[in-house]
């Protein structure tokens, strides 16, 4: 009897031992709801601050909440910008230092000291995503609306016709008709140039097409000198079957449009050209081009475009990357891209003029870089198995990197999250296969 309580005994302790000496527990569900998740960063325009959003679930209520928040590089004065009524998300600095976001669909502006939010755009079709001009006085936003309605009255019109009419069958004659679950109801996505201080605006890509359009691109931006804006389109006779979207510009007043992604010696660009950003002087516009007409898993390839001579030159014809997003250093002499390679999203600097290419973060998930003006710094969000999205702040020399945010600490302080292991075998025919395990 003295044996069996003394073998009793032993489990018992070592069970405490074993539950104290590893607290922690597997992932829930209910863990991966309650994760904050950290979208967006942006530095201002003076470097001093970094605006960033956070969407918070709801599961009870089915729903989310997206909130602006603001804090140093230095990782002081963290604090809440949007609260109670005001959500928030896209946060877009001015260069005056007013910040710009999204909260129901419509563009809001504050100042970052003592300022209450105030409605910048009422537009019944609402605002998708948009960008300022360099010089402050212009937004340019995409919406979308039926290309043969002149105002907004129309659409709203339109609209309340479709919804009140008994008939709710559609009628297609082409494809697009349905954008994975979404119907396109015969819309088409323009982009707007919206005056700041008067408030008017206008539809400078008018037109039966979509700007920026429904897949593989997106985005558009101004000139350095706010006079153009460039911006990607697919004007195929049958979109549904081509991934043929250019580049092309327009002056910030509308008119003519012009198309920037010509054919050239090295390439035809037949097939998807996205993301057009001009360097910091105006001189080159970079954007992204995929070769094959038709493939949408193309790599693809960063081309510059020197604007007053018209000349093209491919930054990776040579380099075995394939690049998901990027941004110009302020010098113009480097670009920051963020890449897909070996699993994983790191971060590497690339010297126009030489071709060189640095890795400055190669371990986790990285992506939405911002760099601040000095250009000695820049921001990202970084996330691993082991941890959600986090702000983190690093040296564009070194890429040497401090974690800014903590949002998701105590939540999952008690939770196992494993780092993954890298292994490589050998495939088919003696190709080398890379692989992750998690312990």
């Amino acid at each position: 009897m003295k044996s069996k309580l003394f073998f009793l005994g032993l489990i018992f302790f070592f069970g405490v031992i074993m539950v104290y000496a590893n607290p922690e527990r597997a992932l829930t569900f209910d863990d991966l709801i309650a994760c904050q998740r950290l979208k967006d960063p942006q530095f201002s325009p003076d470097g001093s601050r970094i605006a960033f959003a956070v969407q918070t679930m709801n599961e009870a209520e089915n729903k989310s909440r997206t909130d602006i928040f603001l804090i140093s590089p230095e990782r002081q004065d963290l604090r809440q910008l949007t609260d109670g009524e005001n959500s928030g998300s896209s946060p877009r600095w001015a260069s005056d230092g007013r910040l710009a976001f999204l909260s129901s669909n419509q563009i809001w502006i504050q100042g970052v000291v003592d300022s209450v939010p105030k409605q910048l755009t009422n537009h019944y079709s609402g605002v998708a995503e948009f960008v300022w001009s360099p010089d402050g006085k212009y937004i340019a936003f995409a919406s979308r609306v039926y290309p043969d309605c002149p105002n907004q009255e129309c659409l709203k019109k339109r609209d309340e016709a479709q919804d009140s009419s008994k008939v709710k069958a559609r009628v297609y004659d082409e494809l697009l008709y349905r954008h994975w679950d979404e119907w396109w109801d015969h819309k088409r996505s323009h982009i707007f140039v919206l005056n700041v201080e008067s408030g008017e605006f206008k539809d400078v890509t008018p037109g039966d097409f979509d700007a920026p359009p429904l897949a593989l691109s997106s985005g558009f931006t101004f000139s350095p000198d706010s006079r153009d804006l460039v911006f990607t389109s697919n004007h195929a006779k049958l979109v549904a079957a081509s991934t043929d979207n250019d580049v092309w510009m327009t002056p910030v007043e509308g008119g003519a449009l012009e198309l920037i992604s010509t054919k050239c010696r090295d390439r035809d660009f037949d097939g998807n050209d996205s993301d057009p950003r001009f360097s910091p002087n105006g001189k080159y516009l970079a954007f992204l081009s995929m070769k094959r007409a038709g493939f949408e898993s193309d790599k693809p390839d960063l081309f510059i475009k020197d604007m007053k001579r018209g000349k093209f030159k491919n930054l990776t014809a040579d380099l075995d990357i394939r690049i998901n997003s990027y941004q110009w250093m302020p010098d113009g002499k480097s670009i920051l891209l963020q890449v897909d390679e070996e699993g994983r999203y790191p971060i590497k600097r690339l010297d126009i003029k030489t071709g060189k290419l640095t890795t400055l973060v190669r371990d986790g998930y990285n992506k939405s870089i911002s760099i601040s003006p000095d250009g000695n710094t820049f921001v990202y969000l970084h996330e691993r198995t082991s941890m959600p999205f986090e702000l983190y702040i690093g040296s564009t020399e070194t890429g040497e990197s401090q974690q800014l945010t903590y949002f998701n600490k105590d939540l999952l302080a008690d939770v196992a999250m494993n780092d993954i292991e890298d292994f490589w075998f050998e495939g088919a025919e003696g190709a080398k296969v890379h692989g992750f395990i998690v312990k």
